[in-house]
């Protein structure tokens, strides 16, 4: 696992075809923009549901 800090209006790459960005930063909360291709599943797991390995289909 990486992590990484990053300000709002500031992004990162995963590969070639995905980028996520940080939109807003309020408290605990963080807004972000994941861009991927359509053939990529991006799901958004919360605390509540059982521990995902990955929640990207990676093909």
């Amino acid at each position: 696992m990486l992590i990484f800090e990053r300000r709002a209006g500031e992004r990162l790459h995963i590969g070639d075809e995905i980028e996520v960005r940080v939109l807003d930063t309020d408290g605990e909360r963080v807004r972000i923009a994941v861009e991927a291709p359509r053939d990529v599943r991006v799901e958004s797991v919360d605390e509540s549901c059982e521990h995902n390995e990955s929640s990207i289909d990676r093909k």
